[in-house]
C-alpha cells in the first residue's frame, strides 16, 4: 500500500513509498563561517565522505540520498541553485530528473525539487559558497525561503558554508525565520599547540634532498607569513620546495620562507597584515584575494 507521502516525480513517474519522512523535531539546518583557505569546505566533505553517498534500500523500493552538496551559484540565481541540486541527484544514483526540470518555469521546479528529495529521502543538503546569495537578482530572501520550506516539508537538514561576506544575510534575512541553526567561525590556526600539530604533520613530507627538522624559528616565520591560513600554509610550503630544488639549495629554511613568500605572495601581505591588527571588517574586502592568491600559488607550484 502507498505510503500517504508518496510523490510524483518530475515527468509524471511515481514510487510506492513504505516509509514515512520523519516527524520528529531536528535541527533545521548549520552554518559554517570562515575566510578563504581555513578548510571550512574540505572539513565539510571529509565528514561526509564517512557515509555512501547513496543507499539502495531493496526490501522498500528505495533508492536514498545520503547527501548533497552543491555551490551556489554565483549570481544567487534560486533556479541554476534548485537545478545544481537535481542533477547531484541524478548524478549519484543514475536518475534523469533534471531533464523533465530544466525548461520548467521557477515556482513550478520548486514542487518539483520538493517531490525529488522527498522521493529519494535525501539525508542532508550542503550548500556553499552562500554568500553569493548577496548578488541574487530574486532577493536572498526568496532562496532562503525556498531552502526553508524545503527543510520543513521534506525534513532535509541545511549545512551552508560561506564566508565572512555572507553574515549579513544571516542576521538580516534568517533572524525572523530562525533557521539558520548554530554558526560556526573557522577561524585561521593560533600560533600555539593547533598550528604546531598541523605545521608538523605538514612538515613530514618534504622532497628535497636535505630535509630539515621543523625548528621554532621556521615554525614562527612560516606562521608569520600565512597567519595560520591552511591553504596560504599549504601553498608557501609547495613554493618554498620547488624554489629550493630549482635553485639547488635542496633545502628550506627561514631565509626561504621569507624570499618565497616575498616573491610569491605579495598580495596577500595586507591581508595578513589587517588580520594581525584585528580588523574583522576588511576581511569580507580581503577574502576574494586570498582565493585567488591561493589559486596563483597553485599555478605557480
Amino acid at each position: 500500500r502507498s505510503s500517504p507521502h508518496s510523490r510524483s516525480a518530475p515527468g509524471g513517474r511515481r514510487r510506492r513509498q513504505t516509509i514515512s519522512p520523519p516527524s520528529a523535531p531536528m535541527s533545521d539546518a548549520m552554518t559554517f563561517i570562515g575566510i578563504s583557505g581555513v578548510g571550512k569546505s574540505l572539513q565539510v566533505e571529509r565528514i561526509l565522505s564517512l557515509l555512501p553517498y547513496a543507499i539502495e534500500h531493496r526490501e522498500l523500493g528505495i533508492l536514498q540520498v545520503v547527501s548533497i552538496k552543491i555551490d551556489c551559484p554565483a549570481g544567487g540565481s534560486l533556479k541554476s541553485l534548485i537545478l545544481d541540486a537535481i542533477a547531484q541527484v541524478d548524478a549519484l544514483i543514475g536518475t534523469n530528473w533534471v531533464k523533465a526540470c530544466e525548461r520548467m518555469r521557477t515556482n513550478d521546479l520548486l514542487l518539483s525539487a520538493n517531490a525529488v528529495f522527498q522521493t529519494h529521502y535525501v539525508g542532508v543538503l550542503v550548500i556553499d559558497e552562500i554568500q553569493n546569495l548577496l548578488h541574487s537578482r530574486e532577493g536572498p530572501g526568496r532562496v532562503l525561503e525556498f531552502l526553508v520550506n524545503l527543510a520543513n516539508r521534506v525534513k532535509v537538514p541545511l549545512i551552508f558554508i560561506g564566508t565572512p561576506a555572507a553574515l549579513p544575510l544571516f542576521q538580516n534575512c534568517f533572524a525572523q525565520a530562525r533557521r539558520s541553526g548554530p554558526l560556526y567561525e573557522c577561524k585561521p590556526l593560533a600560533f600555539g599547540k593547533h598550528w604546531d600539530a598541523f605545521a608538523s604533520q605538514l612538515w613530514s613530507h618534504q622532497l628535497v634532498k636535505h630535509p630539515q627538522a621543523l625548528t621554532a624559528d621556521i615554525s614562527k616565520c612560516w606562521h608569520e607569513e600565512t597567519f595560520g591560513i591552511q591553504g596560504l600554509a599549504i601553498q608557501l610550503f609547495r613554493l618554498a620546495q620547488r624554489v629550493a630544488i630549482r635553485s639547488g639549495t635542496e633545502t628550506i629554511s627561514v631565509r626561504e620562507l621569507r624570499s618565497t613568500s616575498d616573491r610569491y605572495m605579495k598580495a596577500v601581505r595586507p591581508v595578513v597584515a589587517a588580520l594581525r591588527r584585528g580588523s574583522p571588517n576588511l576581511l569580507s574586502e580581503y577574502n576574494d584575494l586570498i582565493s585567488q592568491a591561493i589559486l596563483d600559488c597553485r599555478a605557480a607550484a
